[in-house]
């Protein structure tokens, strides 16, 4: 997953400015979010990937003469195990298996047909006639292998820790403000005409009236007007009569 961007939203995340995550450990969102705050991003995991293979290949090495000489004794030893009468073997041998190459390493078959391959361009390429549109034999020459009398440092020596990300709010101290006075408004606008109704009710004597007086209605109107002033919140919100 290409993870670019990381913000904190209510109890989950936003991911990529356009999808929302939960926190729940089985989701594979999350799950890839958590790699990425450890810092285990795309880049680092196929760094990893293949140190762990260039590492693993170092380690399972075996030097060819070693193997060829493990396999010579396995072939002789597996047709003792299959024609053994009472002196054979009556355990089966194990065969050896060549381990994962190493990064450089080429096997004696490798080499020769490579040096097939490159014997055949030389011949090619001195045959070859240029002309007006080929000045230059256009075939590239093929990379003639040769057995490394050492084995090849791999690229990776060694694999550099994780840099933790640190998620970003998916809003600022600003916009959270703001958005609390936003709607701190909208209360005042409901509660202004919540008030008037209560006011008019007053006025006309109706039977059903909340709080004490149409005076305490006008105060408590004054103070919602005074409540959020420029789009700005002052102090606590006022209470209803």
């Amino acid at each position: 997953m290409n993870i670019q961007t990381v913000k904190i939203s209510g109890d989950g995340f936003l991911l990529n400015g356009n999808m929302s995550v939960s926190n729940a450990e089985g989701n594979r969102h999350f799950q890839a979010i958590e790699r990425w705050l450890l810092g285990k991003t795309d880049a680092w995991l196929a760094l990893e990937e293949t140190f762990n293979n260039e590492t693993a290949a170092h380690t399972n090495y075996i030097d060819i003469t070693t193997y060829e000489t493990r396999l010579a004794r396995y072939e002789i030893d597996i047709v003792a195990y299959t024609d053994w009468v009472d002196d054979g073997l009556s355990t089966k041998p194990e065969e050896p298996v060549f381990p994962a190459k190493p990064k450089g390493y080429y096997t004696q078959e490798e080499v020769d047909a490579s040096k097939v391959e490159h014997d055949k361009w030389l011949v090619d390429k001195a045959a070859f006639v240029p002309d007006e549109t080929t000045p230059t034999y256009p075939v590239k020459e093929p990379v003639l292998l040769v057995r490394p009398t050492k084995l090849v440092k791999p690229i990776i020596s060694a694999l550099p820790n994780p840099v933790p990300n640190v998620p970003e709010p998916e809003f600022s101290a600003e916009q959270i403000t703001q958005q609390f006075a936003n709607s701190e408004q909208a209360w005042v606008v409901t509660e202004l005409s919540s008030a008037d109704v209560e006011i008019r009710k007053h006025e006309d004597g109706a039977a059903r009236v909340k709080g004490a007086n149409v005076q305490a209605w006008r105060t408590y109107r004054n103070d919602l007007r005074d409540y959020v002033q420029d789009g700005v919140v002052i102090g606590e919100r006022p209470v209803k009569p």
